[in-house]
């Protein structure tokens, strides 16, 4: 998939979780800063007033931040889904789990990226949510 069609449907709709699956070193962080850096050159994902890359260290921090925002226009990439304690992935008390539900600002779009082996729940996830994007990534291209 071309970065510029990332969380677009073939319809133009918008995804509102979009899940990138791949094996350690691929490059799934890679992709989720280049989508942050191009974002704010203006080259790509113009539809979003603010894109937010989080690694692992610095998720709870923010994920305090993102309560006090609607996330209307927003995109916001977890990176390392599957480095979180289990407790802080999707569970029922999770603040990060309701966010990627639609649970907590249900205007927001979430990118996670995350090691094939650590999300199944993120699978069985993405194929509850009305409008969740699923990308693999094998490498990168030209």
């Amino acid at each position: 998939i071309e970065m510029e069609k990332i969380g677009r449907f073939e319809d133009g709709t918008l995804a509102s979780c979009i899940i990138v699956e791949g094996i350690p070193g691929v490059g799934k962080s890679t992709l989720a800063w280049q989508l942050g850096r191009r974002w704010g050159k203006k080259e790509i994902l113009q539809h979003f007033q603010l894109v937010i890359v989080l690694h692992p260290d610095i998720q709870q921090a923010v994920s305090k931040w993102m309560s006090t925002t609607l996330g209307d226009n927003v995109l916001l990439i977890l990176d390392g889904y599957d480095e979180l304690p289990s407790e802080v992935q999707v569970g029922d008390g999770s603040m990060i789990g309701r966010i990627i539900k639609g649970e907590e600002l249900p205007k927001l779009t979430v990118l996670v990226t995350s090691r094939p082996s650590a999300n199944r729940n993120l699978h069985q996830l993405c194929r509850i949510l009305e409008k969740c994007q699923y990308i693999e990534v094998v490498g990168f291209g030209e």
